[in-house]
């Protein structure tokens, strides 16, 4: 494995520094018409909120170890196979922030449409805490998400191809959209995540 040219933050000290940190040069990018900084940023927190999903969904055991829990493995896997989108592929790639928008949309879609009973105290709770957050703003933020991904990928990919009136014509709008959307997402994160309810229904460390 490579070594990491820039040091991992170790504690959630550290965390909540840079999270401050990050937030302050985001409207400060916006304010100043950096907006190539501000898509730089805007994916970085909605990355960081989508990872803390999984997380404090018991889908990661750790938050910085990008592999699927034990009872994630048994209980949501299915969930992911039966839900996704038909066109969605069945293998899971945590990296992904694709991914991590495929197994949020089909818990939700479980969450919103499955009838069946069940005795699980770990999917009880997970049913339990995605009720309390709203459902349908998460649907329209996840769709929102795939549409600002795709720009974002076309502005980072292929930059110097972009005619650049064309790319100036909505490069502000996707950097406020982009601080909107993780804005929104990290509201209905701290819903969802209660006192960590999830997490220690699976036994896990919160």
């Amino acid at each position: 494995m490579k070594e990491k040219k820039i040091q991992q933050i170790t504690n959630n000290m550290e965390k909540y520094i840079n999270y401050r940190e990050l937030k302050g040069r985001q409207s400060a990018a916006i304010e100043n018409g950096f907006y190539f900084e501000a898509l730089l940023i805007d994916y970085a927190l909605i990355e960081d909120r989508m990872q803390s999903y999984l997380y404090h969904l018991g889908i990661l055991e750790d938050r910085l170890v990008l592999e699927m829990s034990e009872i994630a493995n048994i209980y949501i896997k299915p969930i992911i196979l039966e839900y996704k989108r038909n066109e969605e592929k069945a293998r899971i790639d945590l990296k992904k922030l694709e991914d991590k928008m495929k197994i949020v949309r089909c818990i939700l879609k479980w969450v919103n449409e499955s009838d069946r009973i069940t005795d699980v105290d770990y999917l009880i709770t997970i049913k339990r805490q995605c009720e309390s957050m709203d459902i349908g703003l998460m649907y329209d933020l996840l769709e929102r998400l795939g549409e600002w991904k795709g720009y974002r990928n076309e502005v980072i990919h292929g930059l110097m191809n972009k005619n650049i009136d064309s790319l100036n014509l909505n490069l502000k709008f996707n950097a406020i959209e982009g601080r909107k959307i993780a804005d929104e997402l990290d509201t209905q994160l701290k819903i969802m995540k209660g006192k960590d309810e999830i997490r220690k229904s699976a036994g896990m460390k919160c």
